[in-house]
Formats: C-alpha cells, sequence, structure tokens
C-alpha cells in the first residue's frame, strides 16, 4: 500500500533518491522542502506539487516539462535544475540549495532601499528572466 502524500512530505520521509530534512515554504501550487540527496550527502531544494494537482494529468505533464526547461537554463542569477521527476505520485523538481534571505525578509529589515540597492538587486534579476524568456520560459510566480 502506498503512503499518503502527506506521509511521503514530512521530515524524514525519503522520495526517491532524495530525503526530506525539513519544510521551508508553500504556495499555490506545492511545497518547497530542504532536502539531502542521498547518494550524494547534498543537500538541496526539492518542490512538490500539492497532492490534488499531482493527480491531474495535465497539470502534471505541464510540471514535468517546466522542470525539463528551467534544467535547459544556464545563468549567473538563475537557480539550476538539477532534476525532476515523479515518485509514487508526487511530482518534484530539484534545484540548487541557496542560503541568504529574500528580497521579502531584507524589506522588512531595512524598510526602505536606495535607488542603487534597488537596481543592485533588479538588474540581476532581470538578467536572469530575460535568459528564460530567449529559452521559452515563463515564470509565472515571482515575489520577494
Amino acid at each position: 500500500m502506498t503512503a499518503s502524500i502527506e506521509q511521503q512530505l514530512s521530515p524524514g520521509a525519503v522520495l526517491g533518491r532524495y530525503q526530506l530534512v525539513r519544510r521551508l515554504g508553500a504556495g499555490g501550487m506545492g511545497e518547497v522542502f530542504e532536502a539531502r540527496h542521498l547518494d550524494l550527502g547534498k543537500a538541496v531544494a526539492l518542490k512538490t506539487l500539492h497532492g490534488g494537482a499531482s493527480t491531474r494529468p495535465d497539470v502534471l505533464a505541464r510540471f514535468v516539462r517546466e522542470g525539463q526547461a528551467a534544467a535547459r537554463l544556464r545563468h549567473p542569477n538563475a537557480v539550476d535544475v538539477t532534476d525532476v521527476g515523479v515518485v509514487n505520485g508526487v511530482a518534484y523538481l530539484v534545484m540548487e540549495m541557496l542560503h541568504g534571505e529574500d528580497l521579502q525578509g531584507l524589506l522588512k529589515r531595512e524598510r526602505v532601499l536606495s535607488p542603487a540597492r534597488i537596481a543592485a538587486i533588479l538588474l540581476p534579476t532581470l538578467s536572469a528572466l530575460a535568459a528564460a524568456h530567449e529559452e521559452g520560459i515563463v515564470h509565472r510566480d515571482l515575489k520577494p
């Protein structure tokens, strides 16, 4: 008998070659976990689709297609996608694990950023988005 999606996505659970360490966040389509590649011992970020979305073949196919497209993107300001797949009905996308503060946290902490600081943050971001668009990738969920 296959474990429930919730059991498959709890800390310590193994999804393919990845062991989930902790939940980092969630969005409208899924959750992101810190995970460890079991063979390499490497920390990664693993994004999953919410259980209901994984049961829809069209959503599942789009998720895998978008993961494959993102894996082709090479840019110093874009996260590296290293794997995509489906295990026991759970679709996942594996990315490099980034450490640091997100823009939302920075804005909360500093409240006001100088124009030069804003440009230093946004210009590399826009460069990565332009590279993605050149590859036919449209990012649908940008947020700080």
